[in-house]
């Protein structure tokens, strides 16, 4: 077989800058949320924090105490979910988190231990938490009931951790579907936004001066530090050029919406595979987990390639097609289809949903065990396709393997 390259770099890795005006005029100190420098100091200096997407949200709290005077700059109002824990103590795993003992955030010393040396406990602490992630997706599909519950449940909380503001819960409790945006627990998030030292800004930026932010109202906010913490480059589209037999990707890309084979094939790209790529279930749970399966299901077919004399292989294009017809179908029904600008639709509020699977996780999980070999094409290194059973002894007849070597 021909080498098979396999890009891993997922969607979170190619950080942008916002486009804002004047932004790089700014005098004081410049700062990404996905390139933060060692040495940066905003101890008591007045910040700015633009974005409250999950970076923008964990940064709040984590600086608030530190800082002489925040200024946190949101474009749209996002929902932040309770702490995973508060969540699943409600849920069918109760008896288990009751018994996880923490120190803050982090698990104590005796807690790893018995993690460590108690294998089935540990199992079912993992399997509480698998249960909590995976019930999620039924409150994305339309389910009135469960969507309406899903939505008091994060009001109140929002409610109490706004400690009833008024004026942060206008800013801050969206109008959209739980869920049509990224949900993230943000914690001490909310309770960090009505603090002294805080101020809450829904205005646009109509430009960044050497002195600070210039707002859409004409005020001059002047501030020490920046920090933006404004995503990433979440198009899909490489880095770099990959050529196929049709050209760059990186053109295909960027003229239609990107579109793969179960998350990880790219029609005639042959060879090519990719984990994470357009419609994978990156917003349904754990990276690791995905990134497991998808694994499995590349090396597979790597090892039907290696054995079964295939050069070259590739998706079909009425099959990456076929797939991409049956998401476009399904989304519609979901809340991530909302009214909200998501990375989902590459940041986008109305464009067509590029970035999850039409399913759960478990759902993906099943897609990927059973490899459809109709679905693709091959190339062969030879005119026979059965060149590859070789001299008629199999490799299991090996000395080594006759003598458990």
């Amino acid at each position: 077989m021909a080498v098979a390259p396999v890009t891993a770099h997922t969607l979170k890795c190619n950080w942008r800058w916002p486009t804002i005006p004047g932004l790089h005029d700014f005098k004081g100190e410049l700062v990404h949320s996905a390139s933060w420098p060692e040495n940066f100091n905003y101890h008591g200096k007045k910040v700015a924090v633009i974005g409250n997407g999950s970076s923008g949200v964990q940064i709040v709290p984590k600086i608030q105490h530190h800082v002489k005077e925040l200024v946190h700059v949101i474009r749209s109002p996002t929902w932040i979910a309770p702490p995973q824990t508060e969540r699943m103590l409600k849920g069918n795993s109760a008896e288990i988190i009751q018994s996880i003992k923490m120190d803050g955030d982090k698990f104590t010393p005796e807690q790893k231990e018995r993690f460590r040396t108690n294998n089935a406990y540990y199992r079912g602490f993992i399997k509480a938490v698998e249960e909590q992630v995976n019930a999620r997706f039924k409150t994305q599909v339309n389910n009135d009931h469960l969507a309406e519950a899903s939505r008091k449940v994060m009001t109140d909380h929002m409610t109490k951790a706004l400690g009833g503001n008024k004026e942060l819960m206008k800013a801050m409790i969206p109008s959209f579907p739980v869920g049509c945006r990224r949900l993230t627990p943000g914690v001490g998030y909310l309770e960090s936004l009505g603090k002294d030292n805080v101020r809450v800004v829904t205005q646009g930026i109509a430009r960044i001066t050497d002195k600070g932010l210039e707002l859409t109202s004409g005020e001059l906010v002047e501030v020490d530090a920046i920090i933006c913490a404004t995503g990433f480059d979440v198009s899909f589209c490489p880095r770099f050029p990959i050529i196929g037999r049709k050209g760059n990707l990186q053109d295909t890309w960027r003229k239609e919406s990107p579109s793969a084979y179960m998350s990880c094939a790219v029609s005639n790209v042959p060879n090519y595979f990719v984990f994470l790529g357009p419609s994978a279930p990156i917003g349904h749970g754990s990276v690791l987990t995905i990134s497991e399966h998808v694994a499995k299901y590349i090396v597979g077919m790597l090892k039907k390639c290696q054995t079964e004399g295939i050069k070259a292989v590739q998706p079909k294009e009425d099959a990456v097609r076929d797939f991409n017809e049956h998401i476009y179908a399904f989304m519609p029904r979901t809340a991530w289809s909302g009214n909200c600008r998501s990375w989902y639709k590459n940041g986008t509020a109305d464009g067509p949903i590029i970035a999850l699977h039409p399913g759960s996780r478990i759902h993906w999980f099943h897609m990927l065990e059973n490899f459809r070999g109709e679905d693709y094409e091959y190339t062969l290194d030879s005119n026979n396709r059965f060149r590859f059973l070789g001299n008629g002894f199999s490799v299991k007849e090996t000395e080594e393997n006759l003598l458990g070597i």
